[in-house]
């Protein structure tokens, strides 16, 4: 039990703890994201004759396009070192024996017997001699926990009957993983890995992702998290995980990114920048000279002559 104890904690910490490396924190950030691109690229529907920077909202796109790819791909990261769902699943594969009737149901202090500290409760009820007029002190009534724990592990187990030694089915795990490895998922992480996280050369055979990938994504991404918590553990659901900002999200998204009579300034300020920029790889700049073997001899600079000290 303290064994089991010891891997629902980690596993819990990592889907849901306050770093932001949890799964939980890592989708809450997933999905403000999304919201808030979704919300821009909305404004543009609605406003569609209306004119909008391109250089900004290809930067915005691209952002976003990168947040989303690069994010869904952490999480189904097979390092056990990620905080990821895959490394979760992997988690529980490696300590399968610990996923016994007996563990899931004792878990928190609650009796495996419920209907035996069902019948011990309202014995104490009774005895207590409460009348119509007075009021039943629950308490903690662990016996209700424990009944909805073993009709819960009965889904998730095979064969009948409730032994206390039976195992969450390995056939669970394998459903959990192969939902992170939906067509969906596929084509995002790929995605990632030949274009956005690697340069590869050979990428015109891959297939692009779509905005309803990412969508798909998402779900899977959420259900499986919340199905771990609430069905695996029986713990809290996460069923809100577009956070509740503590703002006004469409505060200023009408005031224009620069005013007109900045555009002059800012004119400027691309010419400098593409100045400075440009003198960085200028040969006048000798920055070659930093990966020479030996510095070379200005043509100006006199030659030693033989025999001199």
């Amino acid at each position: 039990m303290k064994l089991y104890d010891e891997l629902r904690s980690a596993c819990l910490e990592h889907l849901s703890g306050k770093q932001v490396s949890s799964v939980a924190s890592q989708l809450r950030s997933l999905f403000l994201s999304d919201a808030v691109f979704r919300m821009l690229n909305e404004a543009r529907r609605i406003e569609e004759g209306r004119a909008v920077s391109g250089v900004a909202w290809r930067l915005t796109a691209a952002g976003h396009a990168s947040l989303l790819a690069t994010g869904i791909r952490r999480l189904v990261d097979k390092d056990k070192r990620a905080g990821s769902l895959a490394g979760i699943i992997a988690r529980l594969r490696g300590g399968h024996e610990l996923l016994t009737r007996r563990h899931y149901v004792e878990a928190g202090g609650d009796p495996y017997d419920w209907e035996a500290d069902k019948e011990k409760y309202l014995r104490e009820v009774v005895e207590a001699g409460v009348d119509n007029t007075g009021a039943v002190h629950r308490g903690h009534i662990d016996w209700v926990h424990s009944q909805f724990k073993h009709q819960r592990f009965d889904q998730l187990c095979d064969g009948e009957g409730r032994d206390p030694s039976q195992l969450i089915s390995l056939l669970v795990l394998d459903k959990l993983s192969a939902a992170l490895k939906s067509d969906a998922i596929r084509r995002v992480t790929t995605y990632t890995d030949k274009v956005i996280a690697h340069a590869e050369h050979l990428t015109d055979g891959i297939e692009l992702p779509t905005y309803n990938d990412i969508d798909e994504s998402l779900r899977i991404l959420c259900q499986v998290c919340n199905f771990i918590s609430t069905a695996i553990f029986y713990d809290s659901d996460r069923s809100q995980v577009v956070a509740t900002p503590q703002y006004n999200v469409t505060q200023h998204l009408d005031a224009p990114l620069a005013l007109s009579t900045t555009l002059p300034d800012l004119q400027q300020f691309w010419a400098d920048y593409s100045r400075e920029r440009d003198g960085w790889s200028s040969a006048k700049s000798g920055y070659d000279q930093q990966f020479l073997v030996s510095q070379p001899v200005a043509d100006d600079e006199p030659e030693a002559q033989a025999g001199s000290s």
